[in-house]
């Protein structure tokens, strides 16, 4: 699932990758990252097996797995654990003051260890 901003998605799951409120949470995220980027690469590697582990959960009830199929190869969602369309979304929150203070990367809002990743 995406925001769609400007006509470019934004990744919903980033927020897994935002800064904690305290400091001792950074190994909780780190453990965190480690595990999303693990589910990212098993959905990438295998759809029809990340469907079929999402329609045996709770979540999949209701669902048909031709629907769930549809959704993981759509053009327009991407699985990846980079910050895409991040200053965007932190520009429309600044616009619009939910947020006081507009970052001036998307660096600031994440811990250094994604700083290098290819990210917007």
């Amino acid at each position: 699932m995406a925001i769609i901003l400007a006509d470019e998605p934004a990744g919903i799951a980033s927020s897994a990758y935002a800064r904690p409120h305290c400091a001792h949470a950074e190994q909780d995220e780190q453990s965190t990252r480690k595990a999303l980027q693990a589910a990212v690469d098993f959905i990438n590697a295998d759809k029809k097996a990340a469907a079929d582990v999402f329609m045996a959960s709770s979540e999949g009830k209701g669902w048909k797995v031709e629907d769930v199929m549809e959704v993981l190869n759509d053009p327009d969602i991407r699985f990846t654990t980079s910050p895409e369309s991040v200053m965007k979304y932190a520009s429309f929150m600044a616009d619009v003051g939910s947020i006081k203070l507009r970052p001036a990367t998307w660096q600031e809002m994440f811990f250094p260890d994604i700083h290098g990743v290819p990210g917007n």
